[in-house]
This record gives C-alpha cells, sequence and structure tokens, in this order.
C-alpha cells in the first residue's frame, strides 16, 4: 500500500519562514542654500545680563535675504520646542532680550559667508526660567528658474534665561518616568501576529524599549535616557535569595535632550547592538529571564537632579511557537488514534 505523507510536517515546517519587508528610509535632496549657526543654545545666568554672539552662515548660488525672528516655544511630545507668537506664552522673553541687526542681504561669491547676530539682556533681577527661540531663514530674492531647485532654509536657536545657580533651589529639578514598555520587534511568523501578547513574556528579540518621561521641575535640564538589559537568574527573583546585581549585557545611552519646564519626552532604542561595523547582535536570550531598566539622568550647569528610574522584569519565551507544536502533536496523534481504530475494524473478522 502506498503510504501517504504526512501534512503536517509541512505545517511545522512553515512555522519557521520568515517574511521580511526592508524598511527603506525617505530621502530627500535640496539644491540652492545652505544654513547653519553656531551656538544652537544661548544662557544667560543671573542678574548682569549681558551680550551673546551668534553666528549665522549661508552658503549657495542662490541671491538671498537673511532674516531673523524672536518666538515663545512651547515644549513638543517627544523632544524639541514649537515656535509660538512672541510674547503669548508663560515664561517668555519679551521686553527683555533683543537681536540686531534683523536682516542682511546675501550676495553668492563661491564661498561660505558668516553673518553675526547679538542676543542681548538687560541687567535686573531674574527670579524665574524664561526662554525664548530665535529663527533664522533664507529666503531667495527671486523665483527660480524652470526646471530648477530652489528652497528656502529656516534654523532655530534657543535663548533661555535663569536665575544664578546659587539661587536656584535643587528640590525644584525633577524628573519623572511615566512609563516603560517593551515590545518584541518582529513577528516572525503568522503565529506571532495572530496570538495576543502575553504580560511579562517576549517571545523571542528583537526587543523595542521605549520609555515616556516628563521634566517635572521648574527649570531646565539637560536629559541623558540609558538603558539597560541584564540576564538575572530565576532564583533571583525570589525574596530569600541575595544575590549581586547583575552586570548588564547592553547599556545605550540616548542623545541629550533639553527640556523646558513641564515639557513631555519619550525615547526609543532596540536591543540589538553592532557586533561589527557589519553584524547588529540581538542582547535577549532564547530562552530566560531579562530585567529591563531605564534611567533619566538631568543637570542644569552644575546642578544635579535625582535620577528617575524604572525597571520591569521579562520572560523571554517562543511560547506561540511551542503552542502551535503542541498543537500539531495534538493533532497527529489523534490521527495516528483514529487510523489505528479503523485498520482494527478492518481486521475484525464478520459475524456468523
Amino acid at each position: 500500500m502506498q503510504r501517504r505523507g504526512r501534512p503536517w510536517k509541512w505545517g511545522a515546517a512553515a512555522l519557521f519562514v520568515v517574511s521580511l519587508l526592508p524598511i527603506v528610509p525617505a530621502r530627500g535632496q535640496t539644491q540652492g542654500l545652505a544654513l547653519s549657526v553656531g551656538p544652537v543654545r544661548v544662557v544667560f545666568e543671573g542678574e548682569n545680563g549681558g551680550t551673546s554672539d551668534v553666528s549665522v552662515y549661508v552658503s549657495g548660488g542662490v541671491a538671498s535675504t537673511v532674516s531673523v525672528r524672536l518666538f515663545d516655544a512651547a515644549a513638543r511630545p517627544g523632544g524639541g520646542w514649537v515656535p509660538l507668537p512672541f510674547g503669548s506664552a508663560p515664561g517668555t522673553l519679551k521686553g527683555i532680550v533683543t537681536v540686531a541687526p534683523t536682516h542682511w542681504e546675501y550676495v553668492p561669491s563661491g564661498k561660505e559667508q558668516e553673518f553675526p547676530v547679538a542676543v542681548s539682556v538687560p541687567a535686573g533681577p531674574v527670579t524665574e526660567a524664561r526662554w525664548a527661540e530665535l529663527i533664522v531663514t533664507v529666503t531667495p530674492k527671486e523665483a527660480p528658474a524652470p526646471g530648477s531647485v530652489q528652497s528656502s532654509a529656516a534654523v532655530a536657536i534657543q535663548i533661555v534665561q535663569l536665575p544664578a545657580g546659587a539661587n536656584i533651589p535643587v528640590a525644584e529639578l525633577s524628573l519623572r518616568i511615566d512609563r516603560l514598555q517593551v515590545v518584541q520587534t518582529r513577528q516572525w511568523t503568522a503565529i506571532d501576529r495572530l496570538l495576543p501578547d502575553i504580560p511579562g513574556v517576549i517571545g523571542h528579540g528583537p526587543a523595542t524599549m521605549r520609555v515616556d518621561g516628563r521634566n517635572d521641575g521648574n527649570y531646565f535640564l539637560d536629559a541623558t535616557t540609558t538603558f539597560e538589559i541584564s540576564r538575572v537568574s530565576p532564583l533571583s527573583l525570589l525574596p530569600f535569595f541575595d544575590f549581586a546585581p547583575p552586570k548588564p549585557t547592553l547599556s545605550v545611552t540616548m542623545r541629550p535632550r533639553y527640556l523646558i519646564p513641564g515639557q513631555v519626552f519619550y525615547d526609543i532604542t532596540s536591543s540589538r547592538f553592532a557586533a561589527t561595523s557589519q553584524t547588529l547582535v540581538d542582547s535577549l536570550p532564547l530562552i530566560g529571564f531579562v530585567t529591563v531598566k531605564a534611567t533619566v539622568n538631568g543637570v542644569l550647569g552644575p546642578l544635579r537632579a535625582e535620577p528617575a528610574t524604572r525597571s520591569q522584569t521579562l520572560l523571554v519565551f517562543p511560547w506561540s511557537e511551542f503552542l502551535f507544536l503542541f498543537f500539531v502533536y495534538l493533532v497527529q496523534r489523534e490521527w495516528r488514534h483514529r487510523r489505528g481504530r479503523r485498520v482494527n475494524t478492518s481486521d475484525t473478522p464478520p459475524p456468523p
């Protein structure tokens, strides 16, 4: 008798077939003008006031007008500032800060040209943090010729006024973490897509780690987030075992953020790291317990806020794949059982 193939084997093999879709970032090219500034932040501290020079650099082959304009600034979720009409927001520097000059004419010369801007605040009492955004814009003077590409360019400079460091209470420097999320980055199989996630369990790596936080104090902070992944022993999770803190297998420090008082921010990173210039390695084990910890440090000059931390312990286990294989095993067992019953029935002699 010809033996039929076993379809369950094909189903088990298909479990490990991964479909990858390449993600190509969008890129744009602009011809015409280039604009940069330095420094990108000007800080006035204390009651003495003063003047700080900012340089605007312009290059390109298009005759243009360079202008600067002051705005108030509000916090953008995730970091950064959003310009608002000058004098419309709390903490405004309207009536305090001045800039000069406010516009120039740029004539192409084949070399990068520098335009100086003087930012000034007068002497006087400073009792709270204030801020503004100086936006520099370069605008072509003539419409582009047919077939050519030209565009305006703009950059922002942050202007901050603070009380003297000795007058800033450290208790008013505060950061908090509202949420730490760790989610599976990729779904290897259709089973991963169909089954819901289990809290505290990751099927496999790589994983995406995200922390959401807030500058909860009354002053600006240079905030930096550090993510750490550590493999832990299951025994260390029990209360009556005392183990030394595990050494992190991955530590990633994100770029600093300059946070307005009350500003909400988030940072995202991956559990993978570059083992070589061309190889990415996942720091998560195939099976095991890991602790993911996020720490946000904030400083204001020599002053340091209390670090905000949050951590969670997760089990890395490909449960959905094991569940599928167990289901295939049960189907195969039932099929064999039914087939054996049919064979036994056919071998039974008919009644006389």
